[in-house]
């Protein structure tokens, strides 16, 4: 089967999706065998499709008409789900935790996705992450889940609910700072009980806010371990530098009774005996 958007044909690779509302397609130039892949949401739902062609426009390379269906082309990022590589990115040091939180909700943010589709997006987790730590949002997208009435509210809450996710199952493998995690979840847990979140940035200064302190708290406690594992060497150097403040305060209250003066001082400078050709010993 071929997909013929008017200017370009494509030849599907693989089906991904056939569904209701919509089918899924992942695709090349039908000319160039080594062509890079491309995701096709086909969508055959006449309501969504006429409400996704005004509105995908910017976001998609492509929009066509596939007899009564409407088509959106998309460069194909690869399947690499969030949920399933998380853990190999933290533990290797690819991306550090909050990192890929704060990146998860710019990525939200920057997307272009109006807010139903973006809520399709995060609802099933389509949410992948490279061997080099970047982020991006997929389009494997079953869009019977499709609801007008979601918007960015909902879709911050959402998000949140993700990176809560994420936090449990690090802190579920006992990953590197999961006191840290905790302190991060326990927020964001709280705030959505209360239904606090309105937007996307005020997500971001929590996460932002509470990874700062933890970073700075962080720095403290490594001092204070630092110290304590230096803490016999500590103090031996301030037992030396103080019985040498003794042993000189000694020498000079002894300079000061046997020869009626600090004569330790003498060692450090020399006597003003003279001013240009007068001598002061006159």
């Amino acid at each position: 089967m071929v997909l013929n958007t008017g200017k370009m044909q494509y030849r599907i690779v693989r089906e991904v999706l056939i569904g209701e509302v919509n089918d899924i397609y992942v695709c090349q130039d039908n000319r160039e065998f080594t062509a890079p892949y491309k995701t096709v949401l086909l969508v055959k739902d006449r309501r969504i499709a006429k409400e996704l062609m005004g509105k995908l426009d910017g976001v998609c390379e492509a929009c066509f008409m596939q007899n009564e269906a409407a088509g959106f082309v998309f460069a194909y990022g690869g399947e690499r789900l969030l949920s399933r590589f998380y853990l190999n990115a933290v533990q290797s040091d690819t991306a550090s935790a909050p990192r890929i939180w704060l990146e998860l909700v710019i990525r939200c943010m920057t997307s272009g996705l109006p807010p139903a589709v973006l809520n399709v997006v995060l609802r099933q987790r389509q949410i992948h992450i490279g061997a080099d730590g970047d982020i991006w949002l997929g389009s494997f997208l079953d869009l019977s889940e499709y609801d007008t009435q979601m918007g960015e509210k909902e879709n911050a809450a959402l998000c949140a609910v993700c990176i809560m996710e994420l936090i449990e199952s690090g802190i579920a493998a006992k990953t590197a700072d999961t006191a840290k995690n905790i302190r991060v979840m326990k927020l964001i847990q709280k705030k959505l009980e209360r239904k606090e979140y309105q937007e996307f940035m005020q997500l971001y200064r929590d996460i932002r806010l509470m990874t700062r302190e933890s970073g700075q708290r962080s720095r403290k406690e490594g001092l204070k371990n630092f110290v304590a594992s230096r803490q016999d060497t500590i103090y031996r150097v301030l037992a030396a530098v103080c019985i040498a403040l003794v042993c000189t305060v000694i020498f000079m209250l002894a300079g000061s009774v046997f020869f009626g003066e600090l004569s330790f001082w003498k060692l450090f400078y020399e006597p003003l005996n003279r001013i240009g050709t007068e001598s002061l010993l006159q």
